[in-house]
């Protein structure tokens, strides 16, 4: 089985119906506990200004008032850029979209041990769902839910896959430059209402759930393959050093623990 590496999930109920955040490390958690505390902020600070505003056309604005009024507004800006910022570390999606991830999981598991995946993972500014690494390259995957009678993937996802292939490439030669794997960015439709054939929009290769590791392991000349010079698939063995060196940098950059396989209980020997 391929070796697993996925940050805890915590999932948190936003009170938006049909959402939910993923909180998957310190960092997205500092930020879930950073917007609640700036938001406080910016009430307690419009509330402030509200009450000093009252009084102006009273008593007029005495320096203490500016003074106020000046703290409050700078506190204000300060919570609402705080706010935002936090918001980008946090990863908003629908339960729509936690189904699909989970069934791409399930799936890519079922690749064998030449092959390593990392779900859930953060580069900069950029959520990847899944990176698969393995002999026959890397693949940067957007799991995305079905959508009945939809035909294309949206834009969205379709730069969502891109953004996330250049930062894992630009990442692997930076890690390991002696690796030299291709970095292809997929976007997997699962659902009831997955399409049946492979396609591609521009860059990104547009694969079915249940046909997803399949075309990761077939030879580049081959229907339905989303390899990239693949000759043969007997010849995996001469990339397996490149490809595990690739992934024990990416462990160490990344920091995500490895789950337990069924090979793990299996005994030795």
């Amino acid at each position: 089985m391929a070796r697993v590496y996925k940050p805890p999930v915590i999932e948190k109920d936003t009170g938006l119906e049909g959402q939910g955040v993923r909180k998957l490390d310190p960092e997205s958690r500092h930020g879930f506990f950073q917007f609640w505390i700036a938001a406080a902020s910016v009430l307690v600070s419009a509330i402030v200004l509200f009450v000093v505003a009252r009084e102006i056309p009273n008593s007029g604005l005495s320096a203490t008032g500016s003074v106020i009024l000046a703290v409050c507004a700078a506190v204000a800006i300060v919570g609402l850029l705080l706010m935002y910022n936090a918001m980008r570390r946090m990863r908003i999606v629908s339960k729509s979209e936690l189904n699909a991830g989970d069934r791409v999981e399930s799936l890519l598991e079922q690749l064998d041990n030449r092959f390593s995946i990392f779900h859930d993972v953060r580069e900069g500014e950029v959520w990847i769902d899944h990176v698969v690494v393995g002999p026959s390259g890397v693949f940067v995957i957007k799991s995305t839910p079905a959508a009945s009678g939809q035909t294309t993937i949206r834009p969205s996802e379709a730069r969502q896959a891109t953004d996330g292939a250049e930062v894992v490439e630009k990442l692997a030669r930076r890690l390991e430059p002696g690796a030299n794997l291709g970095v292809s960015p997929v976007v997997c439709v699962a659902g009831a209402n997955e399409a049946h054939e492979i396609d591609r929009e521009g860059e990104v290769w547009v694969v079915p759930a249940r046909r997803l590791v399949a075309s990761i392991l077939k030879r580049s000349s081959t229907p339905g393959a989303i390899t990239n010079g693949v000759v043969d698939t007997g010849a995996f063995a001469n990339d397996i050093v490149r490809a595990a060196a690739l992934e024990k940098a990416l462990v160490k950059h990344w920091n995500v623990p490895r789950e337990k396989t069924l090979d793990d209980y299996r005994p030795r020997g």
